[in-house]
């Protein structure tokens, strides 16, 4: 069998084992559920991703090349990430025939321009991703009305083509190994590659609604979490670095001593964020030109969430008041 370069993974019910594949080393990220590995997704530096495509200009190619592959960090996605950028070096270099300066230099323009494109597409699905994660936690419906309706908004999420291989060899691994007569694998193994990040988020994501329904944003620091019981859960086990303790732990004390007030601004804060993705999810689906009033495009819907987000957290460690943050959660009313 032919291995293409790629991500692999293997299911098994809701849990999964991936490895990835590139230039005949096999890397292996280990096993983990849909849940854990969106979480994963969203823990990477995003940061660091928009500040490498804002200095791409000044890099050479070589210098590009060995960012990209600092990024990886063991993360899969991230693993995605260099091997969509390895494609886009054999698309600009596949045609360098001779050695000379200047046909480099165009060719190096050209890498450069196209992993700019790429880490963009990036950026892009972590934050459409993000948007409907978001969306998934903190809309009070049961999982079959969220699914509902995120594929009636976005239906492009829900389609996707995926490449599914059948094969007699061991799964993870030994997947890559030449198996001899006596060593194979039955039932047949099925696995799944991906050579691209927003298919394969696709794929972890529609699953995680699947196998993993209790998938949850924490009401305290605002990160996603996989609760331990299936119970609805508040409060991650993430802990403070600063006092040491879980957020479970801390956020009934820091609710208690908040006032009415603050409980209204956080209930506020949440259906805006629902109401201002919907009336996004609206913009995007009319088939005609003409938008209503009330419609968001999605630009001005994720900028004004980045800062909505970012205030939230100014008002919490309260380097801001009550007014100036409900004045930024109110700009899109």
């Amino acid at each position: 069998m032919d291995l293409k370069y790629g991500l692999y993974l293997f299911p098994n019910g809701e849990n999964f084992i991936q490895c990835g594949y590139f230039q005949g080393v096999v890397t292996e990220f280990g096993s983990t559920n849909y849940g854990n590995q969106l979480i994963d997704f969203f823990d990477i530096d995003i940061n660091k991703i928009i500040r490498l495509s804002k200095n791409i200009e000044q890099m050479s190619g070589d210098d590009v090349t060995k960012a990209i592959s600092d990024l990886v960090n063991n993360n899969p996605a991230l693993f995605l990430v260099e091997l969509m950028t390895h494609n886009d070096e054999m698309k600009a270099y596949g045609s360098l025939s001779k050695h000379s300066y200047d046909e480099y230099k165009i060719c190096d323009n050209e890498y450069k321009n196209m992993v700019l494109n790429t880490l963009k597409s990036v950026v892009s699905t972590y934050k459409e991703f993000w948007a409907l994660a978001d969306y998934y936690c903190i809309c009070n419906r049961n999982v079959k009305e969220k699914f509902d309706f995120i594929h009636a908004v976005e239906q492009s999420v829900t389609d996707m083509t995926v490449e599914e291989i059948i094969s007699a060899r061991k799964p993870g691994k030994d997947f890559f190994l030449r198996p001899n007569e006596n060593d194979y694998s039955f039932p047949y193994t099925h696995a799944y590659r991906f050579s691209d990040l927003k298919n394969y988020i696709q794929f972890i994501f529609l699953n995680m609604m699947q196998y993993n329904p209790t998938f949850s944003k924490c009401n305290y620091c605002y990160n996603f979490f996989m609760p331990k019981t299936k119970k609805l859960t508040r409060f991650c086990d993430k802990v403070d670095p600063v006092s040491g303790k879980t957020c479970k732990e801390i956020a009934p004390t820091a609710f208690r001593n908040h006032d009415l007030g603050s409980t209204k601004i956080m209930q506020e804060y949440n259906r805006s964020l629902q109401r201002n993705y919907k009336r996004m999810c609206r913009a995007e689906e009319r088939l005609t030109d003409k938008q209503s009033d009330k419609d968001i495009e999605p630009q001005v819907y994720n900028e004004w969430r980045d800062r909505v987000l970012e205030a939230m957290r100014l008002w919490k460690s309260k380097k801001i008041s009550d007014d100036e943050f409900l004045k930024i959660v109110r700009e899109l009313d």
